[in-house]
């Protein structure tokens, strides 16, 4: 499923996998391809009773790269985290 978002963009086995796990998922949050210098924020999440974060995305325009964040503990403590 890695594989798939890293070398095509493909998010579905990530997304299923990560659903079927009782995740949470915000899937595309910048609604298509993201431009050199553009961000996204506010991406809210109810992580419910998960206490790990994990990020994924593919690095375009090259199929050779991706970028990922794995089991960052999320804080317990409410409030703004950037």
């Amino acid at each position: 499923a890695l594989q798939k978002m890293a070398e095509g963009g493909d998010i579905a086995d990530l997304d299923t996998a990560v659903t079927g796990n009782a995740g949470v998922t915000s899937a595309n949050p910048a609604m298509g391809l993201l431009a050199a210098g553009a961000n996204v924020s506010g991406v809210m999440l109810d992580t419910g009773d998960n206490t790990h974060l994990s990020i994924v995305a593919m690095v375009l325009p090259t199929n050779d790269a991706f970028m990922g964040l794995d089991a960052w503990e999320i804080p317990t403590e409410a409030g703004t985290y950037t």
